[in-house]
């Protein structure tokens, strides 16, 4: 189904994501970005969806998306990447409010020791990331 901006629900594998960054910590530990947050009983990571986006664009929402909060930096990955972790990107069901960049890493693992394979996944993902801070 497309949506607003005509993009698909479901991201291809040569599409890019951001996930914003807000605490110094999570740019040298790379893998917590990553790690998913329960969401409506499942797992889920919220990234932008960068296609069709403008740089300028990008660090408007890493600005005022949690605000008193502002990212300090994001880290940008190709969803190939994520669908070689047997995970998904799809367009988040309900775009807030002037975000229809928003999108979510869905498929994470349930059950017993789910947190260590979440975390062993969330490396994966930041080996093949890429940290770039907000513009000066």
């Amino acid at each position: 189904l497309p949506l607003k901006n005509n993009l698909p629900e479901v991201l291809a594998a040569d599409e890019h994501v951001a996930r914003f960054i807000f605490h110094p910590r999570e740019i040298t530990a790379t893998y917590k970005p990553f790690m998913p947050e329960k969401g409506t009983g499942l797992y889920e990571t919220s990234v932008c969806r960068k296609t069709n986006v403008s740089e300028e664009r990008i660090w408007e929402l890493a600005k005022t998306l949690r605000l008193p909060k502002v990212a300090i930096a994001r880290v940008d990955l190709g969803v190939a990447v994520i669908h070689e972790s047997n995970l998904k990107a799809n367009a988040a069901p309900v775009p807030a409010k002037n975000y229809h960049e928003h999108s979510v890493i869905v498929g994470w693992p349930l059950g017993d020791e789910e947190k260590a394979k979440h975390k062993e996944i969330a490396i994966n993902l930041a080996a093949e990331a890429k940290v770039i801070k907000v513009p000066s």
